[in-house]
């Protein structure tokens, strides 16, 4: 098995901010930061967003109003047809 030795660097500088040392630290912090950044975009992108899903509500509730409106005619137009039809053989 291979057998890594780790060494803590002694000088007088202070200099302990080795790559492997601060790696995991600095890493975890970004990690945070950057998830922190996107979900409060999305979250801004929803309000920001409102005034328009509360506008496609209000063309959703007209198309569907309209649409009812003319189902209610044609069929209307069909019951008639089809008494028309029905009164007509039954003479």
């Amino acid at each position: 098995a291979l057998k890594r030795e780790f060494q803590i660097p002694i000088s007088d500088d202070f200099s302990y901010n080795t790559p492997q040392s601060i790696g995991g630290n600095m890493k975890a912090f970004f990690v945070g930061v950057l998830v922190l950044l996107l979900v409060s975009l999305l979250s801004l992108a929803g309000i920001l967003l409102f005034p328009l899903l509360l506008l496609l509500g209000f063309f959703l509730r007209l198309i569907l109003a309209l649409a009812l409106i003319l189902f209610s005619i044609w069929l209307v137009g069909k019951i008639t047809l089809l008494l028309i039809e029905f009164l007509s053989k039954k003479k």
